[in-house]
């Protein structure tokens, strides 16, 4: 015959601050409120999901490649309503809708920095493409002449020579050269030692004098942020340059030209 079996172990105490159980549902507290996500707008036909016009984005802070970009946009999609025949009144009101955004547009565009001659390029093609739209042919482009001084202006403030902003100082001192004159010549041989790199390299003289690469390999080993080849740790508090260091230079200079033989003593014969 089976017999009930049963535990000897005490019954388990239970703490004074114990809540008994309740099958109720949980408080509040236990169980907040969902949070309601706001649903995302639907992309802008030109602008797609960029905040144009909230939270203080405007079309005037815009760089002129982002402009251009929503300027050849909404070019396309007027091109359907250009067709011959009659616009129904949904269609009208579209298509005055984009026509109004390109000229918010290029109203923009006229008006935003400029930072390269490149920009001036994009900014021309962005006007002829808006004089196009607005039903002047390729031969007839119109430029308001405030923007055609301005035009002018920027080509000439992005073209012109970068200035010497420090005085070099005389170059020799009798028949000896100066710290000034040995950086001038390693300044020569750097400038030759580019073009014909460029030229061996890239097939054009003037490519390397204007590209810069980037290799970490130089970094590591001559900026003044590094030591044998380990970052200093108080690196934010020394004065770090984004070139290399400078008080170096002279050394390099002497060091590099004579491994090539290149005297660094003797002035040039006047």
């Amino acid at each position: 015959m089976l017999q009930k079996v049963t535990s000897k172990r005490a019954p388990r105490a239970v703490p004074k601050s114990a809540k008994p159980f309740s099958s109720a549902a949980p408080q509040a507290a236990n169980n907040p409120a969902p949070v309601v996500v706001p649903a995302k707008p639907d992309p802008h036909p030109v602008f797609g999901t960029a905040p144009i016009g909230r939270d203080g984005c405007t079309l005037e802070a815009q760089p002129i490649w982002a402009l251009n970009a929503w300027h050849k946009k909404a070019s396309k999609i007027l091109e359907p309503y250009y067709a011959p025949g009659d616009l129904s009144e949904e269609d009208e009101k579209r298509f005055e809708g984009i026509l109004s955004i390109t000229w918010d547009i290029y109203n923009a565009a006229c008006s935003t920095k400029l930072y390269s001659s490149r920009d001036v390029a994009v900014l021309l093609e962005l006007i002829s493409r808006h004089n196009d739209n607005n039903g002047a042919g390729n031969d007839d482009i119109v430029v308001d002449r405030d923007l055609l001084r301005r035009l002018t202006s920027e080509l000439d403030r992005l073209t012109a020579f970068p200035r010497q902003q420090k005085k070099v100082g005389a170059l020799r001192k009798g028949k000896k050269l100066t710290r000034a004159g040995l950086l001038l010549r390693y300044h020569a041989f750097l400038i030759g030692e580019l073009r014909t790199l460029g030229w061996a390299f890239y097939g054009n003289d003037e490519y390397a004098t204007r590209h810069i690469p980037m290799d970490d390999a130089v970094h590591v080993r001559t900026s003044n942020a590094f030591r044998d080849g380990k970052p200093i740790e108080d690196t934010r508090r020394r004065k770090c340059y984004p070139f290399f260091d400078e008080s170096k230079l002279t050394d390099r200079a002497r060091s590099v030209l004579k491994s090539l033989k290149i005297d660094t003593t003797k002035a040039e014969r006047r």
